[in-house]
């Protein structure tokens, strides 16, 4: 599906294409690391990032090994 063809995007594509989905939930975790969505060095975020749903968190990295 393009576009021009759900001008309103009226139509919820996420569950035909969970691996997109996927694909785009690591970018915006990634642009939110990163602190900025432009090339350069990574910054700090200047405000808390908050996750819609409300309740929705950032992927939790697996503890190293002891």
């Amino acid at each position: 599906m393009i576009l021009a063809d759900d001008l309103g995007e009226t139509k919820n594509l996420a569950a035909a294409q969970p691996e997109r989905v996927t694909q785009m939930k690591a970018l915006l975790e990634k642009l939110i690391a990163d602190g900025r969505s432009t090339p350069g060095a990574a910054q700090k975020n200047d405000v808390e990032v908050k996750r819609y749903p409300a309740g929705a968190a950032a992927p939790r990295k697996a503890k190293a090994a002891k």
